[in-house]
Parts: C-alpha cells; structure tokens; sequence
C-alpha cells in the first residue's frame, strides 16, 4: 500500500506543486491533459519514493496561513521565509579610496525594501553581514552606519592579504549575504486557492521543513512536505498517519 496509493497521491502533488512554482506545468494540469512531459517528471518521483531518497528533486513545502484569508500577511511571511540577499536591495556597492582611507559604501534602497515587505533595518543588515561567513570576516567595530540606508564598512587587518585585496574580496562577496528568510529555501510561491475564493497557502521550494513550520504566521499543524523521510524526523506523528 505504501508504494502504491499513497506514492500516486504524492507524485500528482509533486506535478501540481512544482509546476505552481516554475509557472508551466499548472496550467496542463488544470486542463487535465497530463503530457508525456509530466510523465517523464513523475517517474523519477515514484523512484524517489520507493527507493526512500532524502534529497529528492522537487522539494516543496505546502504552508499553511495562520490567517489564510489575509492576502497581505501572505506576503510578509513570504517575505520571512524567501532568501533575500543583499545586493537584491542595494543600491550601490562601491570600493571608496582617499589618502588616508578605504571601504566599502553601501547604499540600501529603502523602497525596495518596502516593496518586498522585508523587516530588515540598517542595524540588522550590519549584525547579517557580520555573522555571515565572508572570506574576510567582518567585526561590528568595522561598520559605520550613517543614516538609515547606507553604511561603510572598513576592511579588517589581515595579515594573509593587502588592505586593498581585503576590500575587493568584500566587495565580491558581501552582496551574496542572506539578509533576510531561510537559507535552506529557494523560492516561496503564494498560491491562491480558486475553489475556497479569497484563501491563500505558499508553496515552498526548499529543504527546511522544520524552520518553515516554525516561521511566525505559518500554521505548523497544516504544513505538510513532499519529503516522507524528513517529515518521520520532524513530525512523525503526520508520517505515520499518511502512510496508514
């Protein structure tokens, strides 16, 4: 029974939730006309299923709203739970060079943030940089903040490099810093359910079941992952009560 209902249900969920994030494979299956393509697609899945692969290929969470009515909350826990790096908000990263000085300017752009529904503050941004593994790890004592949405930040001394390779290593690499979500996800879906009207769900493309769970606004006893080995580790109750 295990590899054979329940595998079906799980396969026609990966073809619907999948194609809901990638935007075109939805559309098939309203139509009910499932191609050879999806075919091709599911195989795979049933594989995954029986053989018991952890990292399967299509990893989608189904989260649930605490307030599933409420349009504008889908958006802010989207905006919790899907990576948002930095240079995603940036204005400018730039390489400052005087007589007696150099670092990096940044400049946030204050109205993409809004945009984004992101709760990130220039304070907040700084401790991110700061705990982020950067090739040259940067100290609080390294940035300045001046104003609301710019910071410079000064390269440390190390000794394995120049000053100058310092600032270009930081360059490169800070705009890559995860200021905001889950770093384990890749991308987050609001999906509008056109059967219950005005309610909203967010399909989650990513591997971190137990931090989506855990997200504020999410509703962690109707959130369900496509991953049967991570949802016996985190919620073996709802594991066992799928396969039975």
């Amino acid at each position: 029974m295990f590899a054979g209902e329940p595998s079906t249900q799980m396969t026609l969920k990966t073809f619907h939730f999948a194609g809901v994030a990638s935007m075109n494979i939805t559309q098939a299956c309203r139509k009910n006309c499932i191609s050879s393509q999806l075919f091709l697609q599911g195989v795979p899945r049933i594989k995954e299923i029986i053989n018991g692969v952890k990292l399967i290929s299509t990893p989608i969470i189904t989260a649930a709203l605490a307030n599933e009515k409420d349009e504008k909350l889908a958006r802010r826990v989207k905006a919790r739970i899907e990576k948002t790096t930095l240079k995603e908000i940036c204005d400018y990263i730039e390489e400052i060079y005087l007589p007696d000085d150099c670092f990096i300017l940044l400049k946030i752009n204050a109205k993409r943030v809004r945009l984004l529904q992101l709760e990130v503050t220039i304070t907040s941004i700084a401790q991110c940089i700061c705990n982020w593994k950067l090739p040259v790890p940067v100290k609080p004592q390294q940035i300045r903040l001046l104003g609301k949405t710019i910071m410079a930040i000064r390269p440390p001394e190390v000794a394995k490099c120049s000053k100058m390779m310092a600032i270009q290593y930081l360059k490169y690499n800070i705009g890559n810093v995860v200021i905001k979500g889950l770093p384990g996800v890749v991308r987050c879906v609001i999906h509008a359910d056109e059967k219950k009207g005005d309610s909203y769900k967010l399909l989650v493309e990513g591997t971190d079941f137990q931090a989506v769970m855990a997200t504020v606004g999410i509703d962690g006893r109707r959130t369900y992952f496509n991953n049967a080995l991570t949802v016996a580790e985190v919620r073996p109750v709802q594991y066992f009560s799928f396969v039975f």
